[in-house]
């Protein structure tokens, strides 16, 4: 869980490297790393990162440790700044085989729950049925990214 939580961080741990930290070996090459490109949504095992980086699995898992106790230590200190947004629209029916997600970079107005939306532009694709109830809003933070999910 630590190594996924600090992958999904590389801009804030930049901050590290600054300092004198011995783990800084390990961070350096690390943050070079496109995780998504290599693993997708998936993280790397502790044992992948060992052979990757030629650390000995023992030494690597203290790092990881090291950093994240650092991260968690000094949070105050840490800039995390949500300069994008996106609304995540998740629609889900009996008539869709599977939830349909339509993302959205812009929304002056954020349905609330009980509010009723209606998305026109799918009637032919949703069989005439485009009206739909907001059920739940959950927020998601990442590094620099806030993503508002409306079910």
């Amino acid at each position: 869980m630590i190594l996924y939580d600090l992958m999904k961080m590389p801009e804030s741990l930049k901050v590290l490297l600054e300092r004198d930290y011995e783990f800084n070996v390990f961070l350096r090459p690390f943050l070079e790393c496109d995780w998504e490109a290599e693993y997708g949504n998936e993280s790397p095992s502790i044992k992948q990162l060992s052979i990757k980086f030629g650390i000995k699995y023992d030494k690597l898992r203290k790092y990881l440790h090291q950093i994240y106790e650092v991260v968690i230590e000094e949070l105050e200190d840490f800039f995390i700044d949500f300069k994008k947004k996106e609304y995540w629209l998740i629609v889900s029916s009996k008539r869709l085989k599977r939830g349909l997600c339509i993302v959205v970079k812009s929304m002056p107005i954020i349905p609330r729950v009980g509010e009723e939306v209606d998305f026109t532009f799918l009637g032919a694709y949703l069989d005439s049925l485009s009206t739909f109830y907001v059920e739940k809003i959950c927020y998601e933070f990442k590094e620099d990214k806030q993503i508002v999910n409306i079910f």
